[in-house]
C-alpha cells in the first residue's frame, strides 16, 4: 500500500518565522505522579507494589516504548498531534521513532517519554505552527479532535507531511449523507441519517455534530430543526464496537466500545473505554470488512482509520467513521503486541493474532474540587489485577464536574474478565477528589 505521506506545497514567504514557545504550560490535566509503564512508581506505591509492577513490565516490555532520560527536541522524527496525544505518541515510540507531542494537556506522564507542548485550542493554527518544528520534512500523526477541523489540517499539510488521510478525505468522512450514500450503494447496513432541516417525528432519533468524536454533543433528538453544524442519526439498540483498518482493507482488530457507562461519569451516548481485540461470528466480520474497504476506497482514506458500529444480532449498523489513529487503537496494539503506526510505516498488512484481552476505562469525576493523588484504595486494586494508570493530574489540581481523572488500561483473559476488572474502579472515582 502508498503511505500517505503527503509533501507540502510551495509556502508563499510572509516574513520570518516567528519564534517557537519553548516554556511549558500546566492546566487542569499535567500531573508528576505516575506508575508509567516505562518508569518505576515511587517509594509511596510500597515495595510488594513495585516489585510486582516491575516484575509485569518485564513481562510485558514489547508493549511499551523505551523511556529517554530526557526527551528533548533535539532527535525529533515525527510529531503525534491531537487533543490528547499521549497513546499516539507511545505508538510512535513503539515503531522506534522519536515524536514531538502536541495536546489540550500536557501530562506529565507523556512529558516522561517525549518532548511535549501544550496547546489551548486545536482551531488555532498559528499557535500549532509555532510549536512545530523547524525541519519542515518532519511528518504529523493525527489523533481524535481533528475530524471536523479539515480547514486546520488543510493548512498544516500545506507546511509539511501529514501520514494518513488528507484534509479532503477527512472532510469527506465527516460528510453523514455521504457516507451513508457510499454503503447503500455497496448493499451495506448503516444508521439512517438526516440534514439539521429536516427533524425527526418521534424520540428514536439522536442529534450529532458533525465531526464529532468521543460522543462529546450527541444527545436524543426532539421535532426541532438543528443548526448546520449537527445532524440527525437513527438510534439503532444494541452494543457498540469500533474496527480499526489499515487503508484500505486491512483490519487490524474489533474492539467493544464502553459508551454511555454511568459508572464512569461520562454523558448517556460519551465514549469512556475500549476492550478488545474481541471475536465476532464471520458473518458479522464479513460486513465490517466490507464497510471498511468500501468507504476507505470511496473516501480516499489512507493509513488508519477506524469504523464504529452498532451490532444487531450479526446485523451491522455503520454508525461513524474515524478517518485517523482512534482511541481503541492503543488496546488493540496490546493485544496484538504491535505498533499501529509501524504497519503504516512499513506498509505491513499482515496482522498477528491476538496474545489476551485488553481493556482501558477513561474515568471522570462527579463533582468538582482538587485532585488528592492516588488512594491508598486505588493502589491497592491497581495492584490486585495489574493495572497500568494513564493521564493523571496533578495532586490538587481543580477539577469541575465531568472532568477526566485518569485512563486505567488492564488485560485479561476474556471480555467480560477485563470488564469485571475494569468496573471495580470506578467504585473508588469519589475518593480521588477530595
Amino acid at each position: 500500500m502508498r503511505i500517505a505521506l503527503r509533501k507540502p506545497e510551495a509556502r508563499a514567504q510572509t516574513g520570518e518565522r516567528r519564534p517557537r514557545q519553548t516554556a511549558l504550560c500546566y492546566v487542569r490535566k499535567n500531573s508528576n505522579i505516575r506508575p508509567k509503564v516505562h518508569q518505576p512508581p515511587g517509594e509511596e506505591f510500597g515495595l510488594e507494589w513495585i516489585t510486582r509492577y516491575t516484575k509485569y513490565r518485564q513481562n510485558m516490555a514489547i508493549l511499551n516504548p523505551t523511556r529517554a532520560e530526557s526527551p528533548s527536541d533535539d532527535a525529533v522524527d515525527i510529531v503525534a498531534l491531537g487533543a490528547s496525544a499521549r497513546a499516539l505518541a507511545e505508538s510512535c515510540l513503539r515503531a522506534g521513532r522519536r515524536p514531538l507531542a502536541i495536546d489540550l494537556f500536557g501530562d506529565t506522564d507523556l512529558r516522561q517519554v517525549a518532548p511535549t507542548r501544550r496547546i489551548d485550542d486545536l482551531d488555532d493554527v498559528d499557535t500549532i505552527r509555532r510549536e512545530l518544528p523547524d525541519d519542515e520534512s518532519i511528518p504529523i500523526v493525527f489523533a481524535g479532535g481533528f475530524d471536523g477541523r479539515p480547514d486546520v489540517v488543510a493548512r498544516l499539510e500545506s507546511d509539511r507531511p501529514i501520514i494518513g488521510s488528507s484534509a479532503i478525505a477527512m472532510s469527506h468522512a465527516s460528510d453523514p449523507l455521504r457516507v451513508t450514500t457510499i454503503l447503500s450503494n455497496a448493499g451495506l447496513e448503516f444508521a439512517p441519517v438526516r440534514p439539521a432541516g429536516t427533524p425527526p417525528e418521534d424520540g428514536r432519533w439522536l442529534s450529532k455534530p458533525i465531526g464529532g468524536s468521543g460522543g462529546i454533543g450527541v444527545r436524543h433528538a426532539d421535532s426541532e430543526p438543528l443548526s448546520s453544524r449537527y445532524y440527525f442519526q437513527e438510534l439503532i439498540q444494541g452494543p457498540s464496537y469500533s474496527a480499526v483498518f489499515l487503508a484500505p482493507d486491512t483490519l487490524v482488530g474489533v474492539s467493544r466500545q464502553l459508551v454511555g457507562e454511568g459508572s464512569a461519569g461520562v454523558p448517556p451516548f460519551g465514549y469512556c473505554g475500549s476492550i478488545g481485540h474481541v471475536e465476532l461470528a464471520s458473518v458479522a466480520i464479513d460486513q465490517v470488512r466490507c464497510a471498511g474497504e468500501a468507504l476507505a476506497r470511496a473516501l480516499e482514506l489512507e493509513g488508519l482509520f477506524g469504523i464504529d458500529f452498532i451490532l444487531d444480532d450479526e446485523r451491522v449498523y455503520v454508525v461513524d467513521v474515524n478517518p485517523r489513529y482512534t482511541a481503541s487503537v492503543e488496546i488493540l496494539e496490546r493485544s496484538r503486541e504491535l505498533s499501529a503506526l509501524a504497519l503504516v510505516l512499513d506498509s505491513k498488512t499482515e496482522i498477528p493474532d491476538a496474545k489476551e484481552t485488553w481493556g482501558k476505562l477513561v474515568l471522570y469525576t462527579h463533582r468538582a474540587g482538587p485532585f488528592s493523588g492516588l488512594p491508598p484504595k486505588f493502589q491497592k486494586l491497581a495492584n490486585g489485577f495489574g493495572a497500568l494508570v494513564a493521564d493523571l493530574p496533578a495532586p490538587e489540581t481543580q477539577l469541575s464536574a465531568g472532568d477526566p481523572i485518569l485512563t486505567l488500561l488492564t488485560h485479561g483473559r476474556s471480555e467480560s474478565d477485563v470488564k469485571s476488572r475494569l468496573q471495580q474502579a470506578h467504585l473508588l472515582v469519589p475518593s480521588l477528589v477530595s
